[in-house]
């Protein structure tokens, strides 16, 4: 098995490999002293915004350790990459709380990183101690769906690891 820390390279090796992505890929860093400021979502979006307009996958890491695989874009009808681009993804809701409000992904983000948990119920069960939270963006070839580069990277974990990433609840 390889080490945690390789983990995510050998992932985006392969992907890069394979040609499911532009070899361009972005990285979004965050820790929890930026979570706790009161300037998060301000922050969060400046950010975000800076993303190019693309469909592709997203990976949420901290430090060596994958926490979720995730894509945006679709095929629809005959049309490749369309639907939610990754910063409109990247800010909307990961779930309902208690109260059955949405939880943001900037929320989300900062919940993990603040507390160690977070407000949406389908998470309840997962404690996570992380310090930073780190996103990685790989834009997908115009040919090759999100979806599928979301789909070989979580096998691809999953053939490594044999689980998935603690915040992926299914595949």
């Amino acid at each position: 098995m390889l080490p945690e820390t390789s983990i995510l390279s050998h992932l985006i090796e392969l992907a890069e490999k394979n040609k499911l992505f532009q070899p361009r890929e972005l990285n979004i860093c965050f820790n929890k002293a930026q979570a706790e400021d009161g300037f998060w979502l301000t922050k969060y979006s400046e950010e975000i915004s800076k993303m190019p307009i693309v469909t592709g996958a997203y990976i949420f890491s901290s430090g060596p350790e994958i926490l979720y695989i995730g894509a945006s874009g679709k095929i629809k009808h005959s049309e490749y990459s369309k639907g939610w681009r990754l910063a409109q993804r990247l800010k909307a809701s990961r779930g309902k709380d208690n109260q059955n409000k949405d939880v943001s992904t900037p929320v989300f983000i900062r919940q993990l990183l603040t507390k160690g948990t977070t407000d949406v119920k389908s998470y309840g069960h997962i404690h996570l101690d992380i310090k930073e939270f780190k996103i990685t963006v790989l834009e997908n070839y115009q040919r090759v769906p999100a979806t599928y580069l979301e789909a070989f990277l979580l096998f691809s974990y999953y053939s490594i690891k044999e689980e998935l990433p603690k915040l992926n609840l299914a595949f």
